[in-house]
């Protein structure tokens, strides 16, 4: 007959404990990088809602004034947010928006266009 010892029993029930509490480890430190990597991407908006601020002071206002501000302008002052939106991002910021967020090209496209369209509304608000 085979005899367990109480020495194969405790082996068994810390091996097991230790599993469970390297797998919560595990769990835990995956929790902690996509909660940074959410703040990471939420400051990322906020950013882009400040280029978006400088490009319209910087290049837009003076062409609507002008009556200059056509479709060629527009691609323009969305490029210039892109642009600058990109150059402010780290590799792995944009990795992570193109893997989890749809694309980087597609998601830049509809944070600015949020943007834009935000402003135009707080714009109008604000003359009332």
């Amino acid at each position: 007959p085979m005899e367990i010892t109480l020495n194969e029993v405790l082996y068994t029930l810390i091996t097991c404990a230790l599993m469970i509490v390297v797998r919560f480890g595990v769990q835990l430190i995956r929790t902690k990088t996509a909660e940074i990597k959410n703040a990471e991407v939420q400051q990322m908006i906020d950013n882009i809602g400040d280029i978006v601020i400088m490009v319209s002071q910087t290049f837009v206002d003076s062409l609507k004034e002008s009556g200059n501000f056509d479709k060629e302008a527009q691609a323009k002052a969305f490029n210039m947010a892109k642009t600058t939106a990109l150059n402010g991002m780290s590799d792995s910021m944009k990795k992570y928006i193109d893997k989890y967020c749809g694309g980087l090209d597609e998601w830049l496209r509809i944070q600015i266009e949020a943007w834009v369209k935000k402003n135009k509304i707080e714009e109008i608000a604000a003359k009332g």
